[in-house]
């Protein structure tokens, strides 16, 4: 006995336009940081000033990001104003 399609619109994702949905991939965490126009171009951020800029959730160390001032460049300026760019290795 054969299978007659009814075509009432099923929502399988091979009767979907362009076929089955692809997962999708987690955005990357960007390497700059902004928020520190207190600063003139070329200048070192503070350890204090660069911890702040991140939100910590709860007691638990773990939540807190490993993150030092010395991986990050001097204080850059463009359009969208300053920021500090994380170094490459």
């Amino acid at each position: 006995m054969a299978l007659k399609c009814t075509g009432r619109g099923t929502k399988s994702p091979m009767n979907m336009k362009g076929g089955p949905s692809k997962p999708k991939e987690k955005a990357m965490k960007s390497d700059t940081v902004r928020g520190f126009s207190n600063y003139d171009v070329g200048d070192m951020v503070s350890e204090d000033d660069f911890e702040s800029k991140f939100k910590n959730k709860g007691n638990n160390p773990k939540n807190y990001p490993q993150l030092s001032v010395q991986d990050y460049s001097n204080v850059k300026e463009d359009k969208k104003g300053k920021y500090v760019v994380k170094l490459k290795n």
